[in-house]
């Protein structure tokens, strides 16, 4: 079963983007750029907070396989796509509101520097950031919805260990790639670190 994995990518590259146009802007006095260094981090680590929810979770789920608890493993492969939980855990956290305040600060910063921001990236954020809000404004929605192809597998007959291995296979292939997008938004955090 072919997965297509891009969570938070598009909004990470985007992100990019638009620090390697903002960076490039010399007149800004160090408070300000202190300023805007902080809203920068603020949104990768509410992104960073919501890849690491789904990390944890899926590498919870690997350990249920390990343990050879196939019942209760199924069971929790068939809840990956529950919005509720999802919307309970981000609600705990406040990551949907704090990441919409985040949002409209990132949006603040291309309008006050759009001569340096191309109206392609400003297009791409909206976009990108558009797709995490679509279901309701809610991040628990869009986390649920990702792991939809996952939660599916719960109707797999697990008899044999090669029907489990499959299973585990697609998550372990899932959370490798969250991995990477996570090691990816680390590698902009230091960059951003290190440029300002």
């Amino acid at each position: 079963m072919p997965i297509e994995i891009r969570i938070f990518k598009e909004a990470i590259d985007v992100i990019s983007k638009i620090w390697n146009g903002f960076k490039k802007i010399t007149n800004i006095p160090p408070e300000s750029r202190k300023f805007y260094r902080e809203q920068f981090r603020e949104t990768l680590t509410l992104i960073d907070s919501a890849l690491v929810m789904m990390i944890v979770r899926l590498g919870d789920l690997l350990a249920l396989a390990k343990e050879d608890e196939r019942k209760e493993f199924s069971k929790e492969v068939g809840r990956l796509d529950n919005v509720g939980e999802w919307i309970k855990i981000e609600r705990e956290f406040r990551i949907c509101r704090n990441l919409r305040i985040a949002k409209s600060e990132m949006r603040g910063i291309i309008d006050e520097f759009k001569i340096n921001v191309s109206v392609s990236n400003k297009d791409l954020f909206e976009e990108s950031f558009g797709k995490i809000f679509a279901l309701e404004e809610e991040l628990g929605y869009y986390i649920g919805d990702s792991l939809k192809n996952l939660s599916v597998m719960k109707d797999m007959p697990l008899g044999s260990e090669e029907d489990l291995d499959k299973v585990v296979e697609e998550i372990t292939k899932f959370r490798n790639f969250l991995k990477t997008e996570r090691d990816e938004l680390i590698q902009l955090e230091i960059e951003i670190i290190k440029n300002i």
